[in-house]
């Protein structure tokens, strides 16, 4: 495989000077190399130059040999997920297989699948260790002969996931880690072995390879039929040959690959923009991967370099979840740390590509926690397939402030990208509406300081079904972002076209505006030209109403430490609108005098003073902690934060809502005393507003926001 680098200029990606190949020119490529495509030795996997030091980090390197230790002691006898422990002595173990050998399936089951591949790279490491080819043996039979009795069908998962008889959430994976382990430890499977992978492969593809192409060239978002067809795509190309590979099964190669390929990303654009939250990018992206390296390996098709998302991915995750960042954000999972992810995915996905920008990206995080060795999982497949580690030491990168990804509609500001104590602020309006892993959620964002959540995402990622993600956390009103009453006065009204756990796409943003740098500073190079950044986006269409006819917030970061958000409103009826602020501690007013409604949220020290205005009659509610009881969360973990919910609420219905809220860092930034830095004044187009700040003025004039 061919490691690529983020172009020298990360943060000034030029586009159109690309030189991927359109989906034509893709698609007569692809064609083009499976008609000189050849049956390679085995391992095919492990092929090429770039590659040569996977087996040997796995020997040498003390933080994957260590993980290969772990590996190993895994699955020998009474290990944690021994197949001794695992099928006669665990009470659990067995209550699972029986569960898996009746088709009632649980998501932890994978895990069990998977150390299939996992004993296989065991055993290509250390061939002279019988005991791991017969850990592989052992558990192709333990999940194999199941699979193949059942025909590849499966019946009811998790109870709420609902009947996927249909689906593919499993087939894929037992796909992939059967042809996985098939390849890496096919010297010494006994020819039994293989046919028995091969038929299920044959099982499951034939089953559903025809009917996912068909549904994934008509439905549009379709990640689950993407996620299948790469996989089953990347599982053929290694068994490609085998004997008993069937001809229907074999039929699906060329097509599944091509349509894959061609259509990368579902979620996702040209600038490595991922639209399913910032923090889900590194569960989705990482684990597509080992199937990229296939492609690349076997096929002489590099998504790294041929492909403008695969080739910029590290750019976003390095904008949005920068060293040292406490929390993705937007989405699935933003409210956790990925302590643990962070040192296996980050590294695992990183590894493939060779810049100065990924290996100090890599060395900022270990600086920052020297303990992030053990809390990656280093004894996983994500990790010990990655090309090794480049330990020269990387050029500091430039001070880039900020980057702006059209393709999923997020921007992302900061004071220092090179600093560890650096102000994050992420914004975002997206055209990919709430699909999938994505929020109700437009126009919303959050804010990390010195490495704290001063404005959060709340809620805990849960199961599709369950009420907390239901009730609460794919709601607008969960995130730092604009409801109103209905027309009973019930709280609450956001971006709810539809009350389901997928969402819509129909649910969009869009951000109309955007400039870094702006006319305070003649150059967009350096920290102390640049004096504001600013972003607009338009979340109308995402209320699903007619009533709703302007959502527009505007965000201003004044560099060093304020930001301003103004939001510009409009519903035909009237109603009370309600901005709605998300913080891990409880906000205290710092003044009794109830008009002046300035709060200060103070995480270990860190803080951060906040005030919401309107020319309307507001109210600050008293925060609420917690959850509402309709949607409890899962038990949380102790990496979940704590949650409060700060709403600002018209006294009164309006047809015209106007908010103007100012967040300065440390507390800084604060007007002379005696003084209101936010003032409104009557304009053509509704209320003009001043902000105005020691270093700056920001003015909506007429509907326009400026600075100066």
């Amino acid at each position: 495989m061919i490691r690529t680098s983020i172009a020298a200029a990360v943060a000034l990606l030029a586009l159109n000077a690309s030189a991927a190949m359109t989906k034509a020119e893709e698609t007569t490529f692809l064609k083009e190399r499976f008609s000189q495509l050849q049956n390679g030795p085995h391992p095919r996997f492990l092929k090429g130059s770039d590659v040569a030091g996977i087996k040997h980090a796995a020997q040498n390197a003390v933080e994957r040999k260590g993980g290969l230790t772990n590996m190993t002691r895994v699955f020998s006898p009474g290990g944690a997920f021994s197949t001794e422990t695992f099928s006669k002595e665990d009470a659990n173990g067995k209550s699972l297989l029986k569960d898996f050998q009746q088709a009632a399936l649980g998501t932890n089951m994978l895990h069990f699948v998977e150390a299939t591949a996992e004993a296989a790279f065991a055993y290509q490491v250390n061939p002279a260790n019988p005991a791991l080819l017969r850990e592989v043996e052992k558990r192709i039979d333990m999940f194999g002969d199941p699979i193949l009795a059942r025909q590849c069908k499966e019946g009811k998962a998790l109870p709420t996931d609902g009947e996927i008889s249909g689906s593919n959430y499993y087939r894929r994976d037992y796909v992939w880690y059967f042809a996985l382990a098939y390849d890496l430890a096919y010297d010494g499977l006994s020819p039994a072995y293989r046919k028995k992978i091969v038929e299920v492969i044959n099982s499951c593809v034939e089953l559903a390879g025809v009917p996912t192409l068909r549904n994934f060239n008509k439905v549009s978002y379709s990640n689950t039929d993407s996620n299948s067809l790469a996989k089953f795509a990347a599982a053929l190309l290694l068994v490609r040959g085998d004997p008993n590979l069937s001809a229907d099964a074999l039929a699906i190669l060329e097509p599944a690959s091509i349509a894959y390929i061609t259509s990368l990303p579902v979620f996702g654009g040209p600038d490595g923009g991922y639209a399913n939250s910032s923090a889900y990018s590194l569960y989705d992206t990482a684990s597509y991967a080992p199937v990229w390296d296939v492609f690349d390996r076997v096929l002489g098709y590099s998504p790294y370099t041929q492909k403008d998302y695969v080739k910029f991915l590290p750019q976003f995750l390095f904008f949005t979840l920068p060293p040292g960042s406490p929390a993705g954000a937007f989405g699935d999972y933003a409210e956790l740390p990925m302590a643990e992810d962070r040192g296996r995915l980050m590294r695992a996905l990183f590894n493939r590509y060779f810049s100065d920008i990924t290996r100090w990206f890599v060395k900022q995080e270990r600086e920052i926690d020297p303990t992030l060795a053990p809390k990656g999982d280093t004894a996983r497949l994500d990790f010990l397939l990655s090309p090794s580690e480049n330990t020269t030491a990387p050029a500091l990168p430039s001070p880039y402030l900020g980057y702006y990804f059209p393709s999923v509609g997020v921007t992302a500001f900061h004071s220092d990208l090179t600093r560890k104590d650096r102000l994050t602020v992420l914004f975002r309006s997206s055209p990919y509406g709430s699909v999938n892993h994505a929020h109700k959620d437009q126009n919303s964002f959050v804010i990390y300081n010195k490495g704290k959540i001063l404005a959060s995402d709340s809620g805990v990622t849960a199961d599709y079904g369950h009420a907390h993600r239901l009730n609460w956390a794919k709601k607008t009103k969960a995130h730092n972002a604009i409801t109103y009453t209905d027309a009973n006065g019930v709280s609450g009204v956001g971006q709810e076209i539809s009350n389901d756990a997928y969402g819509r796409e129909t649910e969009t943003g869009k951000i109309v505006n955007y400039n870094n740098g702006g006319a305070l500073g003649p150059s967009l190079s350096t920290a102390t030209q640049v004096k504001y950044d600013i972003v607009t986006g338009d979340a109308t269409a995402a209320y699903g109403t007619a009533n709703v006819g302007k959502a527009l917030r505007t965000l201003v970061y004044v560099r060093p430490s304020t930001i301003v958000v103004i939001d510009q409103l409009q519903h035909t009826t009237g109603r009370k609108w309600e901005y709605n602020l998300h913080t891990v501690v409880k906000p205290e007013l710092t003044s009794t005098n109830a008009a002046n409604n300035e709060a200060l949220v103070n995480v270990d020290g860190v803080t951060m003073c906040v005030k919401v205005r309107s020319p309307h009659a507001i109210t600050r509610a008293d925060p609420l902690e917690n959850y509402p009881g309709d949607a409890v969360p899962p038990a949380p973990t102790k990496e979940t934060p704590k949650h409060w919910w700060s709403k600002y609420v018209y006294n009164d219905g309006s047809k015209e809502g106007l908010f103007v809220s100012v967040f300065r860092m440390d507390c800084a930034d604060a007007p002379p005393v005696g003084e209101e830095n936010v003032t409104f004044s009557s304009g053509t187009n509704g209320s003009n507003v001043t902000v105005k700040l020691p270093t700056a003025q920001v003015l909506l004039t007429n509907g326009v926001v400026t600075v100066k």
